[in-house]
């Protein structure tokens, strides 16, 4: 944590960016005004569903980190990857499932994909059903409405996914899935959550996903985790690298 507050001061004083807030206001907004719980209790027995996802000041701290720094004179964020470490039971969750609704209608205008891939599918999907509870019962009435307004929502056996093919003069795409490194090479995509990232077994997951960012100037690569016991895995050498950066 250190390290990273150090980073972020450091870019903050680095004449090579520009700091412009108005994308992370716009994804904390957007978040807080669109996005609920699906389940869960405060620390006290009160029952959370249907209230507002609030960010705690760490969240806003990620959302900050990524989306304010812009090399000086350009439309290019300076933040292409980030790695997120954060214990269990700190909202991981909702957060990573609010965050990619938030970015993919910032982004809608370049034609958002968005995948959070899960090392496993259950993970994926509990993302996913994040998604639908908010489209179906905050934003809409129910799914008939929201699919009358031009969503499609696919929840089957080899697809979860919302999209809109003309939103707010573009498009989004969110694709909740477990990760396959052996079929995901054909992706194009400009934001990927790696969901879980202790549990994949090689860099191979990881760099497959990044490499299907590579058609995007402002693509992002978001890896979260809240574990991992392995000293020679992917997470241990990726957190090794960050702490070195």
């Amino acid at each position: 944590r250190i390290l990273g507050c150090k980073r972020f001061l450091a870019m903050l004083e680095d004449d090579r960016y520009d700091i412009r807030t108005r994308d992370a206001d716009f994804v904390i907004g957007i978040i807080e005004a669109s996005f609920r719980h699906r389940q869960g209790e405060k620390l006290d027995g009160t029952p959370i569903r249907n209230a507002p996802f609030l960010l705690e000041s760490w969240q806003k701290y990620v959302v900050y980190g990524i989306l304010c720094f812009w090399y000086a004179g350009t439309q290019e964020r300076g933040v292409k990857e980030a790695f997120i470490f954060i214990p269990r039971k700190n909202g991981k969750t909702i957060f990573v499932s609010a965050l990619a609704w938030a970015l993919a209608i910032l982004q809608r205008l370049s034609g958002s994909v968005v995948y959070v891939v899960g090392a496993a599918l259950k993970q994926a999907v509990e993302t996913f059903e994040n998604w639908d509870y908010n489209l179906e019962h905050v934003q809409y009435p129910n799914k008939k409405a929201a699919m009358a307004d031009g969503w499609a929502i696919h929840d089957n056996n080899i697809d979860h996914s919302i999209s809109h093919p003309d939103l707010g003069g573009g498009s989004v795409s969110l694709n909740a899935l477990a990760s396959n490194p052996d079929g995901q090479d054909s992706f194009n995509c400009n934001i990927v959550i790696a969901d879980e990232v202790h549990a994949y077994r090689s860099p191979k997951q990881y760099n497959i996903l990044k490499e299907a960012t590579k058609a995007y100037t402002n693509k992002l690569v978001i890896a979260i985790t809240t574990a991992g016991d392995d000293g020679t895995s992917f997470c241990a050498q990726r957190l090794t690298y960050c702490r070195n950066r």
